[in-house]
């Protein structure tokens, strides 16, 4: 979980905060998802089990999204995550 400070120009990159260390840094527009306020604080608040494997892939009906090494699983069980109202196994 994030949060974004600034755009770029074309809109392409966006310049995030990190709430888990507060680090900085530049990402493609299309590698996050939008969440609401309430549903921020709740995985900022809440500890979940991280991705032990180097990449891997989490699909819905809607979309699939790479993840890496150390990203966080947000309410894991039974091989699912859920990120808002989407549900990716």
């Amino acid at each position: 979980a994030f949060t974004i400070l600034k755009k770029s120009q074309d809109e392409k990159w966006v310049y995030i905060q990190i709430a888990y260390d507060n680090y900085l840094g530049w990402i493609d527009f299309k590698q996050y998802k939008v969440i609401t306020k309430d549903y921020f604080d709740l995985v900022t608040s809440t500890e979940f089990p991280l991705c032990g494997v180097l990449t891997g892939t989490v699909s819905s009906r809607k979309t699939s999204i790479p993840i890496l090494f150390g990203s966080s699983l947000p309410f894991y069980k039974d091989e699912t995550i859920v990120l808002e109202n989407d549900v990716f196994d």
